[in-house]
């Protein structure tokens, strides 16, 4: 990749100093999980371009995201919380929830998220 693309991995290139390391030293740190700039022949430096895996072998941009999957969830959440009693309005409920199972799925026509309210079957959007 450095020597066809450079240009589409300029954003990774670093300057830490670091000493080259030999491949048995990189497979060892692949095998515990560590991540390593690489530095290529010509002695540039680069950061892993997938940002590297986490201890337990998972890659860090698929923590990142689901990371941001359950606070954007959780946001979400707190919302229908919130506005439960127009939620319950817009429903025409005329009986008293004393606790709402909330459940969640994606509509696959709009790909948007549906949410329902499994006592009373009501379906809505946010």
């Amino acid at each position: 990749m450095h020597e066809n693309w450079a240009d589409r991995m300029s954003a990774f290139r670093m300057d830490s100093g670091m000493q080259k390391l030999t491949e048995a030293e990189y497979k060892t740190l692949r095998n515990k999980h560590a991540n390593a700039n690489i530095i290529v022949n010509d002695g540039t430096e680069y950061m892993n371009p997938g940002c590297g895996v986490t201890a337990n072998g998972s890659p860090i941009n698929a923590v990142i995201n689901s990371q941001k999957v359950i606070a954007m969830l959780n946001h979400q959440f707190k919302t229908i919380k919130a506005n439960m009693p127009q939620i319950l309005e817009s429903a025409q409920c005329s009986e008293e929830l004393n606790s709402a199972t909330i459940g969640l799925k994606v509509d696959n026509e709009t790909k948007q998220l549906v949410f329902t309210i499994k006592e009373i079957d009501f379906f809505f959007t946010i």
